[in-house]
């Protein structure tokens, strides 16, 4: 069975609420073309939510919408750790709730005007900080 691998890249910017400030981040995504006709994106997403990175990784049936995408979260001088598995239909959302060392929180998949939307909350150190916004485009 021969693969096509196309490798798609954005840059999407994320606004803090507390003065004006802005972190960009880089969500990557190769799209996997199968000669059944089968295809699915494989998500490889980093996203910098305050001090703590957000770590995206698995595949989406683009097919069936269908995904299984494990969530890390990073903590400063500390490795990744796993926090849950959304694991689901993006048509009608995705959620995994977690609760790990000094961090907590909710992360939510869903498809949005053709494009993968991430929405979280994740509180360490006594504050929360939310992020909800469109990641990379489907090709649906």
């Amino acid at each position: 069975m021969s693969t096509v691998d196309v490798l798609e890249e954005q840059t999407v910017v994320v606004e803090t609420p507390k003065g004006g400030r802005t972190h960009s981040f880089l969500a990557k995504a190769g799209l996997t073309a199968f000669m059944d006709k089968k295809k699915e994106i494989q998500v490889n997403a980093d996203i910098p939510v305050s001090v703590v990175i957000l770590q995206l990784r698995g595949p989406i049936d683009l097919d069936t919408l269908d995904c299984d995408i494990e969530a890390f979260v990073k903590l400063p001088l500390a490795p990744a750790l796993r926090v849950g598995n959304l694991k689901g239909n993006l048509r009608q959302g995705v959620t995994t709730r977690f609760s790990v060392a000094q961090v907590g929180g909710a992360i939510t998949l869903y498809l949005k005007e053709k494009r993968l939307w991430i929405r979280s909350e994740i509180a360490f150190r006594g504050k929360t900080h939310n992020v909800d916004v469109g990641l990379i485009p489907l090709p649906i």
